[in-house]
């Protein structure tokens, strides 16, 4: 199997204020083609809202779609959808938590402005017959403790839903770097931004504030490119396109030993 790539992107609201984006009709043809050409094996989004679905689900015609509205459980709010290519990958088990106190039910945590979701999806690669989660999410952007306790959150998740196979975990995550929830997920996780391995192409920073968008994986996995992709009038996010390895030998993921 070639690398498994892996992009994801904060598209923006397609309903924006005219001065933050321009009109989602004026931005649509440029993210369905940048969606389209860069041939991710799995697309992960932010600020996707329900009205705009059929616009991403016509440009990743191979990909099957995974999410649901964060405000209900169903079509209202924001998705953090997972798009997969079902030609290189099986389904083997998703679903979604909220980042809050209740993560079974949608809610709103600690001091967040917003309720906050994650998607997840168990999937299976045929070709090398190895299994991976993937959670795509969306921190909050004011609750300082809200994007603490969710990156705990996440972590405590990702390894009970994982059952020892490797993780990949993609986001908006409304922190650099260095701060304290992305040091949390970097306790077991390596940051493709610091991954040595392979070439880096592109802007270091996503957005306005930095580098708050994220690609990370556990050790089962290699770097081998990362580019990022500004947003230009498309969005207020750059998008970031990985290609990672699978590292061999496989080896059953513990919290001691990631």
């Amino acid at each position: 199997m070639d690398p498994l790539s892996v992009l994801t992107w904060n598209i923006q609201r397609y309903n924006a204020p005219w001065y933050l984006a321009p009109p989602w009709h004026w931005r649509k043809p440029g993210i369905a083609r940048r969606l389209h050409e860069a041939g991710a094996d799995v697309v992960c989004l932010q600020e996707v809202l329900h009205p705009v679905r059929p616009d991403i689900e016509a440009a990743l015609p191979d990909h099957q779609w995974i999410g649901v509205g964060r405000n209900d459980g169903g079509t209202e709010g924001e998705y953090a959808p997972i798009l997969y290519n079902e030609s290189k990958l099986e389904l083997h088990g998703s679903g979604r938590f909220w980042l809050s106190e209740q993560p079974e039910r949608p809610s709103i945590g600690w001091d967040a402005n917003q309720p906050r979701i994650a998607t997840w999806a168990k999937l299976h690669a045929p070709a090398i017959d190895q299994s991976f989660l993937l959670i795509n999410t969306h921190f909050d952007h004011r609750g300082r403790r809200a994007r603490e306790q969710a990156a705990w959150l996440l972590a405590r998740e990702a390894l009970r839903l994982s059952r020892g196979d490797p993780i990949l975990i993609t986001g908006d995550f409304n922190a650099r770097t260095d701060d304290r929830p992305m040091r949390t997920l970097q306790l077991f996780m390596m940051n493709g931004d610091l991954d040595p391995n392979g070439a880096a192409v592109g802007p270091k920073v996503t957005h306005a504030l930095g580098r708050i968008d994220h690609v990370l994986y556990t050790r089962h996995f290699t770097r081998v490119a990362a580019h990022t992709l500004p947003g230009g009038h498309m969005s207020d996010h750059a998008a970031l396109l990985y290609k990672l390895a699978f590292d061999w030998p496989r080896a059953a993921l513990s919290p001691s030993s990631a």
